[in-house]
């Protein structure tokens, strides 16, 4: 594992390189030199000693093991470093033994490109109505956008959620929304087999699900039971819906293997602070996001059970707080425990620090999950709340 905030998978892996998310690209391109005779890029980091000699350890064994060997790019990583992983899975003989690819059957945006198409149409004027169907974009959307500010230009808004949470409060109006184990829904799995859900409890306090409130909007009314087997029996899948229901999917209905052909890509140019090695100054240094172990992303700040799980490593609970490497605190002459402020795109905060051993030098890993201001008595913050 190569990564710069320890996870469960780097935590048990046999080999690990902690190195600043931006320095994995380099790593990439370095395997993609040594594998298929591409550029090689040039970098202060690829030439220490640990640094090179793991890459050549890692390339030799990627060799000697083709069609039993697999890469994996982390989601933090950008395109190019997926494409560039496409690229080395074919040249190991990946493809078709250790890694499949399927088709994908949605064409859609990612979450960030959307939300930022939203909110310039909700700028603009251009947006007179907007339903959210859960989610808390006031709270966790991006925060260039300040997306509990736009929502008070929609002249209709309405938040569809279990909880009255921060963009409960910004919404024109709240609709409980039904638990997810009291509701009929459908979805598809990561393979794309169509699968459905069927409640497993009684229901608790009268929601609608984001399925029923879409055929509200519709005009149709109907249940989500209804909806979901009008749907199944309309496939032509040639299940029936009881089948359907016992097996918990609609049989061949995953999406087909197909055999891309990785094309050569444009490799962006090394950039200033990639050019550098391991350890850059104060000023200089990388900000993570990384999700807590407990609080996800602070969908569950409001649980005291997991505001006291310790966390999988550092054991800290009740907190959020930057993961700093013990040179890189050694270097910004913090302790562990200290309260530092950082600053990243415009914006400051202030956290306690806690030395990681582990943690990629220069690169600070800011835990998510925190700050919320209606999550609850547990998690809130503190101040009462009337509607």
């Amino acid at each position: 594992v190569v990564e710069s905030v320890f996870s469960s998978t780097g935590a048990m892996a046999d080999h690990r390189l902690p190195a600043r998310s931006e320095l994995v690209a380099l790593v990439a391109q370095q395997l993609n030199a040594i594998l298929t005779n591409g550029p090689a890029p040039s970098s202060e980091f690829l030439l220490e000693d640990r640094v090179k000699k793991f890459i050549e350890v890692l390339a030799a064994e990627l060799q000697e093991n083709r069609g039993k060997a697999v890469i994996l790019a982390g989601r933090r990583q950008p395109p190019h470093v997926h494409a560039l992983v496409a690229r080395l899975n074919a040249a190991i003989g990946a493809v078709g033994t250790t890694l499949d690819y399927m088709e994908d059957v949605a064409d859609r945006p990612s979450h960030g490109e959307a939300i930022r198409r939203l909110a310039a149409e909700i700028d603009q004027g251009q947006v007179s109505a907007l339903f959210v169907l859960g989610g808390n974009p006031a709270y966790d959307g991006p925060a260039d956008l300040r997306f509990g500010e736009l929502l008070g230009k929609v002249e209709h808004s309405v938040h569809l959620s279990e909880y009255a949470n921060e963009t409960s409060a910004k919404a024109a109006w709240h609709l409980p929304r039904a638990h997810y184990l009291e509701a009929w829904g459908d979805t598809r799995t990561w393979d794309g087999t169509w699968t459905v859900a069927q409640p497993l409890i009684m229901p608790l306090y009268g929601g609608v699900s984001a399925l029923e409130l879409v055929s509200l909007i519709a005009g149709d009314e109907l249940s989500g039971h209804d909806l979901v087997r009008a749907k199944v029996e309309q496939s032509g899948s040639g299940a029936s819906w009881r089948q359907v229901v016992h097996d918990g999917f609609v049989p061949s209905s995953q999406a087909p293997v197909v055999a891309p052909e990785p094309a050569m890509i444009a490799i962006p140019a090394v950039a200033g602070s990639q050019s550098g090695g391991s350890r850059l100054g104060n000023g200089q240094l990388e900000v993570v996001f990384t999700s807590s172990t407990t609080l996800w992303d602070g969908r569950f700040a409001n649980n005291p059970w997991l505001q006291e799980t310790p966390d999988f490593l550092t054991k800290v609970t009740w907190d959020n707080y930057a993961l700093v490497a013990p040179a890189t605190a050694q270097d910004i002459g913090a302790a562990n425990g200290d309260v530092v402020k950082i600053r990243a795109g415009g914006r400051e905060i202030e956290a306690a620090v806690y030395t990681m051993p582990g943690q990629a030098p220069s690169s600070i890993g800011l835990v998510l999950g925190g700050g919320r201001t209606r999550a609850g008595k547990v998690g809130g913050d503190g101040k009462k709340k009337i509607g």
